[in-house]
């Protein structure tokens, strides 16, 4: 009988492996910070985290129904409704067909389905936590409000996604919302008083005394005053004082920091971590950082090794928005020409490519002469060069420009959105700022205008 047993195991794991499907006991799934339970282990297939179909979406509020007959899944909350359709990258939402990385599938008996695809299509908000290997999953209905900044006859203020006014337009000038606080500038009559800190309902933060002021990252800003600059925690007090000639933002517990013409990192305690001895450096991103050292590009991990030896050119442009790791991949210039390398420094993309960009949902804008395309992670050229110019894809689409018109495409390369907007911006928590006639309004994922074109600037949604 235990041979039997065995056999019998050793067959299903065949049936796993040649699936492409491996058991994923270590990782995790929250929703609203409660670990999900769920009758079987998530599984992995192709790089994507499928559940059972019942634990999740119940735990998400929807109802499921199942259709024997045609092998299809149907899941409706609210106005939302997800229909899948077991063993096929073939779905949709609403009235929309989608295509999905990976198809749902049954396993041992059990249905799974990629949870960031359903989490998403229900309005949830995911996050993935690669240290902890835990995926969050925040409800729409337990999210943050989040806030877009627009402009109103050259003043600011901030509006929901509804349309609603949250905030006057009062403002000369207004950042985007990070962790709850957008960065502002105040008056006093005519006077300027400096930046301050503003919360969701304009309440301040702390007095505006600042003469420079980031985003919030890790509950800690980066503040500049009488030409240094230090960092204010999320009740405004001042717990790194004023001594540096610049920085950036906090990223996996440190900040790169510039003392007398170099760069190094500190801690959050303020502690030096890393050597100030780099021409330039970036945040962390997967555990390691770009630095410029010699003229050269290279990496260094938390410890200030250099991992990745600085052997790459690089253009300031690039340096400043590119060149870090994304979905296990960062790109590198040589010879003018741009590649990707792996976390071992592996040249795993040839460079080949006038420009290209930061991986996201699995692909890369690049540019093959004076048109853009997309690439996936081995270098297969996915969707065919034929814009103009293109942006990375946030939340199953991406904005591309076709004879001066912008429009959406989804990862298969399908107009979802045809081209017809002055300009676009990325999809941001379901809403994507489009201008239509000088004017700016938001477009939801089926091209429905659900904000007004009447603003004369806007930012994207963001909390």
């Amino acid at each position: 009988m235990r041979k039997i047993l065995k056999l019998l195991a050793f067959i299903m794991c065949l049936g796993i492996a040649s699936s492409g499907i491996s058991y994923a006991d270590s990782v995790r799934v929250k929703i609203n910070e409660q670990y999900l339970q769920m009758e079987v282990p998530p599984v992995i297939q192709n790089g994507r985290t499928l559940v059972p179909l019942r634990a999740i979406f119940e735990a998400l509020g929807a109802s499921v129904e199942w259709d024997e007959k045609t092998r299809t899944v149907k899941a409706v909350k609210g106005e939302n409704t997800v229909k899948l359709v077991i063993d096929s990258i073939q779905a949709s939402i609403g009235d929309r067909d989608v295509v999905l990385d990976v198809p749902p599938a049954i396993v041992n008996g059990r249905t799974l389905v990629p949870l960031r695809f359903v989490s998403e299509s229900l309005g949830a908000s995911v996050e993935w936590d690669a240290q902890s290997m835990t995926v969050s999953i925040v409800p729409a209905e337990s999210q943050e409000m989040a806030l877009a900044a627009a402009m109103v006859e050259d003043k600011w203020g901030y509006i929901d996604k509804s349309g609603n006014v949250v905030i006057a337009p009062v403002l000369p000038v207004a950042g985007d919302f990070s962790e709850g606080f957008a960065a502002v500038p105040f008056f006093e009559g005519n006077e300027y008083i400096g930046l301050g800190y503003i919360d969701k309902k304009g309440n301040l933060l702390t007095y505006p005394q600042f003469h420079n002021a980031a985003y919030f990252s890790e509950g800690m800003a980066a503040v500049g005053k009488d030409g240094k600059w230090g960092y204010i925690d999320g009740s405004g007090n001042l717990v790194i004082d004023y001594q540096y000639e610049e920085v950036r933002s906090f990223s996996e517990g440190l900040a790169p920091v510039l003392l007398e013409d170099k760069w190094g990192f500190i801690d959050r305690a303020g502690k030096v971590a890393i050597e100030a001895e780099y021409d330039a450096a970036k945040e962390f991103s997967a555990g390691l950082a770009a630095v410029l050292k010699d003229g050269k590009c290279g990496f260094i991990d938390k410890q200030g090794n250099m991992v990745i030896k600085a052997q790459y050119e690089y253009i300031l442009p690039q340096f400043e928005y590119a060149i870090d790791f994304s979905e296990g991949l960062a790109t590198v210039l040589v010879d003018g020409k741009c590649g990707y390398i792996d976390k071992q420094g592996n040249m795993v993309i040839k460079p080949e490519y006038g420009l290209a960009w930061n991986f996201s949902d699995g692909l890369a804008a690049v540019a093959v002469g004076f048109e853009y395309g997309f690439i996936d992670k081995t270098g297969k050229m996915v969707i065919e060069p034929r814009f103009d110019s293109a942006v990375g894809f946030t939340e199953g689409m991406a904005p591309v420009n076709i004879g001066g018109k912008w429009g959406f495409i989804d990862k298969s390369g399908k107009e979802i959105i045809s081209p017809k907007y002055e300009y676009a911006m990325h999809f941001s928590q379901g809403l994507a700022a489009v201008e239509i006639g000088g004017k700016w309004g938001f477009i939801d994922k089926q091209g429905n205008l659900v904000i007004e074109a009447k603003y004369d600037m806007v930012s994207s949604f963001s909390k």
